[in-house]
């Protein structure tokens, strides 16, 4: 009996393991992300933005100027200024294998260093660990909205509960996850409002963290879903790259939305992705537009 125990126990050890080292790999990158990001303003301020996001993009590291274009390639061209653009991370989240993840929060600018600040928004940044370990940032986007506090040092993130032992669609792409959603949301809210809504019912995790230009974040998906519902607009996206690594994910695309009175919005999505017990769902949804005028 003693040696049946002993077996068990090894058997039980050998079945969490890989579970504790997912967790323990993701917590790390976690406060890795946060810290490079926290590195990556406190650089801005020293040294100039330009020269942050020159120093802190992966070589293939993309912004919206404003179709998706080589970070190093744009930034490369603009003209450094005297300005601060002071951002912190307030929501943080990373994959299982600790080599990718996303950091979120909230910036303000100002004409120059000492100045109070003109201008209030909100960033979205997907980090991923380089070859030689070192994090830099492969997109970056970001919007304006009404003014709001830059903290220093209240990150959070997800809660995770038990989707480490789940495998369920753990072979799709990033292309198979923008596929099951479009089909669900593209479209006219009129001729299926109820799988419209159901659409990104379905697919927002419950810790969804919802971000639209002049809206604070809505954080949750009882007050994701009420932007939803209120918008009431006939959405069509088009995905364009993203990646995959263990239970996280990462997509980004062409977005467009046809308000009830007929104005149409065009621009770009942003979301991450990771794998619940009921399979892959939504954490955070982004959409920076693109000026009519443009």
């Amino acid at each position: 009996m003693k040696n049946i125990k002993i077996i068990l126990l090894f058997v039980l050890l050998f079945c969490v393991a890989p579970e504790i080292k997912a967790q323990q790999a993701r917590e790390a990158a976690i406060r890795q992300i946060a810290a490079v990001e926290n590195a990556f303003a406190d650089y801005a301020a020293a040294n100039g933005t330009k020269a942050a996001f020159l120093k802190f993009a992966a070589p293939d590291g993309i912004v919206f100027n404003p179709n998706p274009a080589n970070a190093r390639e744009v930034w490369s061209k603009k003209e450094a200024r005297s300005a601060l653009l002071e951002w912190r991370p307030h929501w943080v989240d990373a994959s299982a294998s600790g080599d990718i993840g996303l950091s979120t929060g909230s910036w303000e600018f100002s004409p120059k260093s000492g100045d109070a600040p003109v201008a209030w928004g909100e960033f979205f940044t997907i980090w991923k660990r380089q070859p030689n370990g070192e994090w830099l940032w492969v997109l970056d986007v970001g919007f304006d909205h009404e003014k709001a506090p830059v903290p220093k040092n209240a990150w959070k993130s997800p809660t995770i509960t038990g989707e480490l032992k789940n495998n369920k669609n753990a072979s799709d792409t990033w292309q198979s996850l923008e596929t099951r959603l479009a089909q669900a949301i593209n479209g006219k809210p009129s001729q299926n409002p109820a799988g419209f809504v159901n659409g990104y019912e379905n697919m927002f995790s419950d810790q969804v963290r919802l971000l639209r230009e002049k809206h604070l974040p809505f954080q949750g998906k009882k007050a994701a879903m009420n932007f939803i519902r209120k918008q009431n607009a006939a959405i069509k996206t088009k995905a364009l790259g993203g990646e995959v690594a263990a239970d996280f994910a990462y997509t980004y695309g062409e977005y467009e939305a046809i308000l009830p009175g007929g104005e149409t919005e065009k621009g770009h999505f942003v979301r991450t992705w990771r794998r619940e017990l009921q399979g892959w769902r939504i954490t955070a949804d982004f959409v920076t537009l693109i000026p009519a005028s443009k």
